[in-house]
């Protein structure tokens, strides 16, 4: 084999690992656990698909579907109020908090912590999503 042969090996050997690692990193950028969802809103839209993605914040991404037909929406507008936090041996750890709205979305990303850091890895994410009261 020539020096232009072996360094052209080189250079695909190379290119491949490159291609391997970012596709590695990239598919370790969600975060496996999901969150448990304790919606108070299921007549106004329905929650599937969820992820937590690894950013700092923490985000959780889901879609958003039709209410459930069998009950009626108890919000009078569409800003709703989320809460994330998770329940460490009967103690409530607080994460992030906010309102968002769902008029024309299919997808809603919620930040539930600044750093993913603060999220036990051994105890659930509970997000609590409610009507917004007025501001």
């Amino acid at each position: 084999m020539s020096q232009g042969e072996a360094q052209m090996v080189v250079r695909k050997f190379s290119l491949t690992a490159v291609a391997l690692m970012l596709f590695s990193s990239c598919a370790q950028s969600g975060v496996e656990q999901v969150a448990d969802i304790n919606s108070e809103v299921t007549g106004c839209f329905t929650i599937s698909d969820q992820r937590l993605l690894d950013h700092e914040p923490v985000i959780l991404s889901t879609t958003i579907g039709e209410g459930d037909q069998t009950r009626s929406c108890p919000c009078q507008s569409a800003l709703f109020r989320y809460s994330a936090y998770q329940n460490k041996t009967g103690s409530i750890h607080s994460l992030m908090s906010g309102y968002f709205t769902t008029l024309g979305k299919t997808e809603v990303l919620l930040p539930v912590a600044v750093q993913k850091q603060l999220i036990f890895s051994d105890v659930p994410l509970v997000v609590k999503v409610e009507c917004a009261s007025s501001l």
